[in-house]
């Protein structure tokens, strides 16, 4: 892990402790190899003791976490629409559906849900799934997104999509 090629690298993020570094870093991703749990124990006893991880990608058989300490994401630049295809469900307790920008690759996507109540307003990130309506190599093959939640019912919602950089609000579910 020391190697100069792995420095390198972990530099040209601006990464010098990858644990500490990894902690709300939207560049930073980690593999599951089924000691998630180990690690964010590791991370909150020597470095955030209020790091978690969630699942961004549970996709070809693998998962992808994302180590936050604050659950809640902010958006300060929000577009408004840019042929957004997508369709969404209330089931209970959880949301999901798909949403893709034709012609984008929907791997690089991501999908927030705002929920907000009476008393507070907060964005989560939705987990990402493959879409097995479409076939390898469609650009929509990982458009799918879940998100379970116990605050979903008597709330307004609203779903972003977040690529290439740019957040787009993709509708508003009461």
């Amino acid at each position: 892990m020391n190697s100069p090629a792995y420095v390198d690298i972990l530099q040209n993020y601006g990464i010098k402790n990858p644990y500490r570094d990894m902690v709300d870093n939207e560049s930073v991703f980690v593999l599951d190899d089924s000691k998630i749990d180990m690690q964010v124990a590791y991370i909150r006893r020597h470095y955030n003791e209020n790091a978690k991880a969630i699942l961004v990608k549970n996709i070809l058989s693998g998962k992808i976490y994302r180590i936050i300490s604050d659950d809640s994401f902010r958006f300060t630049d929000v577009q408004e629409n840019a042929s957004i295809s997508y369709n969404f469900d209330i089931k209970e307790d959880t949301v999901e559906g798909f949403c893709y920008i034709e012609g984008n690759d929907s791997y690089k996507g991501e999908m927030y849900i705002e929920i907000e109540s009476n008393e507070e307003r907060k964005i989560f990130q939705m987990t990402q799934k493959e879409n097995n309506r479409y076939q390898e190599g469609d650009n929509r093959r990982f458009s799918e997104f879940c998100y379970t939640g116990d605050n979903i019912n008597d709330n307004n919602l609203i779903l972003y999509f977040k690529t290439d950089g740019i957040v787009y609000k993709v509708c508003e579910m009461k």
